[in-house]
């Protein structure tokens, strides 16, 4: 066991850190800039009765992480639209039209994947907790079976088995083991078909 610390110079029973990419590092530390900003400038104003001290201890601001997420899908939005614009313009310069339009198609695919998560917002939220709630539980299969399982819904099943590959593909929700994604994926996809409603019919590969 020693041996092994020393060659992956972990210590023994220590978790393997996760490596994180410079999009991801930019993407926290704008989260982490913008959240400071908004506890530096957002107070809460009584214009009653009721005195401030109270209310600094049993009143806070609410949904504040959502709004960021929220916010920076929207900037990330509008920089992959001033992208394309770019590329278009290029178009002129260049006799390489496939690459550019090839490029253009990546960009137009991550605004819908944008856009596509943000509309199931809640449905994405529902997926969040689950994984920080159960994640390290060595009963997670067992878990996200019998809480799938509940569903009665077969569309609803399908579209969220959907919303979890969107997730899959999104840098934001890397952090999320891609294994448990994938499960999580199948579970929906597997109960979609259980309620008749898959239209690759029983076919549950994800």
């Amino acid at each position: 066991m020693d041996k092994f610390s020393k060659i992956s110079n972990q210590k023994v029973n220590e978790l393997p850190k996760l490596i994180k990419s410079p999009e991801e590092m930019e993407i926290e530390q704008l989260k982490f800039g913008i959240m400071k900003l908004m506890d530096n400038c957002l107070t809460i104003r009584s214009y009653g009765s009721a005195r401030r001290n109270i209310l600094e201890d049993t009143v806070k601001i609410a949904g504040k992480e959502m709004f960021v997420e929220a916010l920076i899908d929207f900037m990330s939005d509008k920089s992959y639209k001033e992208q394309i614009e770019l590329l278009e313009s290029m178009k002129s310069d260049t006799k390489d039209w496939q690459s550019i339009d090839n490029k253009i198609t990546q960009i137009n695919e991550k605004i819908q994947n944008v856009k596509n998560l943000t509309i199931n917002k809640n449905q994405v939220k529902k997926i969040k907790m689950f994984l920080e709630t159960y994640g390290d539980d060595e009963r997670f299969e067992t878990l996200i079976e019998n809480y799938v399982s509940k569903l009665e819904d077969g569309k609803v099943a399908y579209l969220t088995c959907n919303i979890v590959k969107e997730m899959m593909k999104n840098s934001k929700f890397s952090i999320y083991p891609k294994r448990q994604l994938e499960k999580i994926a199948q579970q929906y996809l597997i109960r979609a078909t259980q309620l008749g409603y898959n239209p690759n019919g029983t076919d549950i590969s994800i």
